[in-house]
């Protein structure tokens, strides 16, 4: 079964399978900024994955959204952007890989003059998405006020061409919201692997580095002013604080940005 009918599937009979799981974890341990709801608890996220060459496990209890899907990420980028940013103010926000319970909750945003991108907007279902390469982004010099890239440039061979795209687009101050997964302080980057060996070390082949804190240095030689923030840095009751795994430890970081 191809993804796009599994999406499409999904999408037909997402009102009840919503209603259901909603009602089964219904409670007020944890909340999800993305979507509002209240659970006694949340979805796990498992899977197995190589890291380095070994194998780990990153089953994560509470790590999803019952009721809209948000992972940690999500939520995480979502309260971030909720604590620095007025939706309710006009602005035009530029969004690489559209999560769906972000192309959903922007889209409604009347104030927000909303641009979706991705290279292959149709294989998400985003017909009206702008088709766009993030190394050669088809947009004018200072031409937005905001961006959200949220694990995009772990795939991307020429991270630091993207970045530096992003940094032109953006308008002198403007914000960009970006996250990577994040293994350690330090990049690890072997240019000389195949996909075998991309999946044995980075987890997934179509990653093509383990990003670590350094990150920043990145961010920052493409004309970044950089905030790291981490799960502590927004309400507790949006994440169970208390787990601890490989899943935890990589999607825990968001870089908020402003362009000097």
């Amino acid at each position: 079964m191809s993804m796009s009918l599994k999406r499409w599937l999904f999408r037909t009979f997402r009102p009840a399978i919503v209603a259901a799981r909603t009602l089964w974890y219904a409670g007020r341990r944890y909340a999800c900024p993305v979507c509002g709801g209240r659970f006694r608890r949340m979805r796990a996220f498992t899977g197995v994955y190589r890291l380095r060459g070994d194998l780990v496990d990153h089953f994560t209890p509470n790590a999803i959204c019952p009721r809209c899907g948000a992972g940690l990420r999500q939520r995480l980028l979502f309260a971030v952007l909720a604590q620095r940013v007025d939706f309710t103010r006009p602005q035009s926000l530029l969004h690489f890989a559209p999560e769906e319970t972000f192309f959903e909750f922007f889209s409604r945003q009347p104030a927000l003059v909303y641009i979706p991108a991705d290279l292959e907007p149709l294989r998400f279902l985003y017909p009206a998405a702008l088709q766009a390469d993030i190394r050669a982004v088809p947009l004018r010099t200072n031409s937005v006020d905001g961006l959200v890239c949220s694990h995009v440039l772990e795939h991307i061979v020429e991270d630091e061409q993207a970045l530096a795209e992003l940094c032109r687009v953006l308008k002198p101050g403007g914000y960009a919201a970006i996250a990577v997964p994040i293994y350690g302080a330090t990049t690890y980057e072997d240019r000389t692997l195949d996909a075998a060996g991309r999946e044995r070390m980075y987890g997934i082949d179509l990653h093509v580095r383990l990003n670590g804190l350094d990150m920043r240095h990145k961010l920052e030689r493409a004309g970044f002013a950089v905030e790291t923030l981490t799960l502590t840095d927004v309400p507790a009751q949006y994440f169970d604080l208390t787990a601890r795994s490989a899943h935890v430890d990589s999607d825990r970081y968001v870089f908020f940005c402003t362009k000097r």
